[in-house]
């Protein structure tokens, strides 16, 4: 995972659980499911009637999702041919829907803002006529394999309803945007806003990781982040010092793979995702953060801290221990050992109170790379001797 591909996999990563917690807040439906990579990227139900929302993430200015010449564009429109056919049967479909999240400006294209201003279905069949002859006359590109299912006469009725049924959002700057809604959602007590919204964006990502890791839909219902909701605000009113902090932006997060830490070449040794080392990378620098913040305000003291690293060390060993007997290939053993010491330890308390999740992933990250040549903990079962092999062909290059 080098540098340069940070930015645009920390976006893709994290668009669609943006765009569902968008749903979340802004359709309080108690019968509402929202869905990621599922139905669709991001999908909605409530009972039998059906939304599909395609997520597209702009990291430059170059790339224009909403462009009449953007080939994804078309290549979206062909692919809700088929999930209309795969799913009208059980489905009302409601609406076909295009998100941008973007942080420079997004032009809209001809297109797009003319399937936007169709009304009715007599309106979407003359548009998409009138698409066709531009295609024809060769005022219009698109790829051929696309215009081929678009103008198919099988599917003029599914693509005319598609196009009457269109709409394009466009998302900037999307965190503060989530936040200001969530804010006057009244959906909580509107006391401490921003650690509420920290922190229900944390459960949120806890509701999805054990699905997308197992590449998994993701289902969450509108009445368990309402419940949610009111419960976070519950605990920060009981519990005035409890805070939590935003996400690393991709540039820090960017910053941080570069420098290659310990922790991340330690997952590289068990072959774990890039989405997967992502996540890590969130994990240990919110918890970073965060210790710095409790420190500072005398919340924790140094001895707490070091119990629980113990604690999580004295766990992870007996995991270790049971991976490794468990499987003979090392890099399994690895990732088993990993997966389970992270889910193990989400209950522990840190001086008698309960954290975040991010904290206990966080202060695994930070046992497994210091010391820096032999830190405390490792997924491999031959982690440290891994480890010198690689510092000593970095070395020789």
């Amino acid at each position: 995972m080098g540098k340069t591909e940070v930015p645009a996999i920390y976006e893709s990563f994290v668009a669609e659980k943006k765009q569902a917690l968008y749903e979340l807040i802004t359709r309080p439906e108690p019968n509402l499911k929202v869905s990621i990579e599922d139905k669709e990227d991001v999908s909605i139900e409530i009972g039998n009637y059906l939304e599909f929302i395609q997520v597209k993430s702009s990291t430059a200015d170059s790339t224009q999702p909403l462009a009449d010449g953007y080939i994804d564009f078309w290549k979206t429109l062909c692919h809700w041919i088929d999930k209309s056919k795969k799913y009208s049967s059980r489905y009302e479909i409601g609406a076909y829907r295009y998100s941008v999240s973007s942080e420079h400006e997004i032009r809209v294209g001809e297109i797009a803002e003319t399937f936007q201003g169709a009304h009715g279905k007599e309106a979407a069949a003359s548009i998409l006529t009138k698409i066709h002859d531009r295609y024809n006359s060769g005022d219009l590109a698109i790829p051929q394999q696309y215009a081929d299912k678009l103008f198919l006469l099988d599917n003029r009725m599914i693509v005319t309803s598609i196009i009457a049924l269109f709409s394009y959002e466009l998302h900037v700057d999307f965190q503060n945007q989530l936040k200001k809604l969530f804010f006057n959602s009244g959906t909580h007590k509107q006391l401490r806003n921003e650690s509420i919204f920290n922190s229900i964006s944390g459960w949120l990502d806890d509701q999805v990781a054990p699905f997308t890791q197992k590449g998994n839909p993701a289902h969450i219902r509108w009445g368990d982040f309402h419940d949610e909701t009111i419960a976070q605000a519950d605990r920060f009113i009981a519990d005035p010092l409890a805070s939590t902090v935003d996400d690393p932006d991709d540039e820090e997060i960017a910053k941080e793979a570069d420098c290659s830490p310990t922790y991340l070449r330690q997952l590289n040794l068990i072959d774990i995702s890039d989405e997967q080392k992502i996540e890590a990378i969130i994990d240990t620098l919110r918890c970073s953060k965060q210790i710095c913040e409790w420190a500072e305000s005398l919340e924790i003291v140094d001895k707490g801290l070091q119990q629980y690293d113990d604690t999580l060390f004295e766990k992870w060993y007996s995991i270790a221990n049971i991976c490794r007997i468990e499987e003979s290939d090392e890099k399994i053993a690895g990732k088993k050992t990993y997966f389970r010491t992270r889910g193990d330890t989400l209950a522990f308390v840190l001086q008698g109170r309960t954290v975040p999740p991010f904290i206990s992933h966080g202060r695994l990250n930070h046992l497994a790379s210091n010391p820096t040549h032999s830190p405390r903990i490792g997924w491999h079962p031959r982690y440290i001797e891994k480890l010198a092999a690689n510092d000593e062909d970095i070395q020789n290059v």
